[in-house]
């Protein structure tokens, strides 16, 4: 038995995915793919590269906030 997947659905949303991430764009896109019609707020945590990150945020239509500290409390206060 699979569990179930929460259906698309156009937003705004009462919950937003926070996803702190550190590189590991491959991943990221998977994740992103899998969270589309949802609202997503990528926060990059000082990434030595971060352009991938934020290019591949902004083509599935996320919210990208570069952060230096705390990226968990970051995103939770955004």
């Amino acid at each position: 038995m699979t569990p179930p997947r929460p259906a698309s659905r156009s937003g705004p949303h009462d919950v937003t995915v926070v996803l702190p991430t550190f590189g590991r764009v491959k991943a990221l896109r998977r994740i992103l793919a899998a969270l589309d019609g949802h609202d997503v707020l990528v926060v990059e945590d000082s990434t030595p590269r971060p352009d991938p990150i934020e290019e591949v945020a902004r083509e599935a239509a996320a919210t990208y906030l570069p952060c230096a500290y705390q990226p968990r409390n970051t995103g939770l206060r955004a």
